[in-house]
């Protein structure tokens, strides 16, 4: 009994006093600058290691979608302790085209049809910017484009600018609530 509260103390002692952290590096393959990742890291240097709050910021990383892993490990060096973030590019990339394909019937003699695509480019440069562009035919013709430019590494300020134009079917009743025409609307923006 008395060895094992001899190893039991010990044991506790051990893991009682998390490491204070000296550096921080980053280890990234990939387009985004390694100043948008550590813009994100809110672990103070010279301060202990607090792993939850490691962890959250890193699930915020890997929320960017331009990465397939993000993880980190501790490393001892010259007597300093301190993080390596690890983040692994997505094998993806992060360059995404998307099709659809929506039908419609109402069994009453009216149907439709829409067919869209999309591509997204979320890294167009190193600090994070991204474009997408959306083309859609069918009832509804529409070509909507997108930017999202951060103007910081922590990407908290940042310029949005979007255009584009849809013509749009309408169904124009008479009185007694039957179709008498259908209209073609035009709106930009």
């Amino acid at each position: 009994p008395e060895a094992w509260l001899a190893f039991m103390d010990a044991r506790n002692q051990e893991i009682a006093e998390p490491p204070v952290i000296d550096f921080i590096r980053i280890i990234n393959d990939s387009k985004v600058s390694d100043k948008v990742i550590k813009a994100r890291l809110s672990q103070g240097l010279g301060e202990p290691l607090e792993v939850e709050r490691l962890s959250v910021d890193l699930s915020e990383i890997f929320g960017l979608e331009l990465f397939e892993e993000v993880s980190y490990q501790l490393v001892d060096e010259n007597d300093q302790t301190g993080i390596e973030v690890l983040a692994k590019r997505s094998e993806n990339g992060h360059k995404y085209l998307r099709f659809g394909l929506a039908l419609q019937e109402n069994f009453a003699g009216e149907s439709g049809f829409q067919m869209s695509a999309a591509f997204d480019n979320l890294a167009i440069n190193d600090i994070g910017g991204e474009f997408g562009v959306r083309l859609s035919i069918g009832d509804e013709l529409g070509l909507l484009g997108e930017i999202y430019q951060p103007i910081d590494f922590a990407q908290r300020y940042y310029v949005f600018a979007n255009a584009g134009g849809v013509k749009v079917n309408r169904n124009v009743f008479d009185g007694d609530g039957a179709i008498s025409k259908q209209a073609r609307i035009s709106q930009a923006h």
